[in-house]
């Protein structure tokens, strides 16, 4: 009756990470079996194409319930060289999370960085963009209460101490 919840920085940070690309690090995470996790800037360490292969669609190699509302791929206006213009506007991974624990209906919302293209290279998260997560919280906390049903909701964030206050505090 419990849920593993992540909040990134995992794929990074020692030799072995970096000469296999964060998969050492996956591999010894996978059999945690990670419920929900909120990818941080260094998860976007090894670039976009990478970030997806770990992280998103239906096989990701960090199969983690990766959520980011606050995570999008670029529009061509944003970037006229974006590697996804069939994507644009388009989140890049699901927002949030709802799980049953028990009788209880957990709707776990997920922010990832605002601060990745200043933290890491630009060329490292090229295609996609971030926002700070003020409006994607006011919206899918109401849709998570009012439509999913949720009994309580879970904001699993790598905004930073400063931003989850505030966003706490709104």
């Amino acid at each position: 009756h419990s849920l593993y919840i992540h909040t990134g920085d995992t794929i990074q940070g020692s030799a072995e990470a970096l000469y296999t690309r964060g998969q050492a690090l996956v591999d010894v995470l996978n059999p945690f079996a990670i419920d929900a996790c909120a990818p941080g800037n260094w998860d976007f360490v090894y670039g976009t194409e990478r970030f997806l292969e770990l992280f998103a669609g239906p096989v990701p190699l960090a199969p983690w319930g990766a959520i980011a509302a606050n995570l999008y791929y670029s529009t061509v206006a944003d970037d006229p060289d974006t590697p996804y213009p069939h994507r644009a506007g388009q989140r890049v991974l699901p927002p949030y999370l709802v799980k049953k624990i028990g009788e209880l209906t957990v709707g776990i919302l997920g922010l990832t960085t605002h601060r990745g293209p200043q933290a890491v290279p630009q060329s490292m998260t090229r295609g996609f963009h971030f926002t700070k997560g003020d409006a994607e919280v006011a919206q899918l906390i109401t849709q998570l209460r009012a439509t999913e049903k949720v009994d309580v909701v879970i904001l699993a964030s790598e905004l930073g101490l400063a931003h989850n206050i505030r966003l706490a505090e709104t």
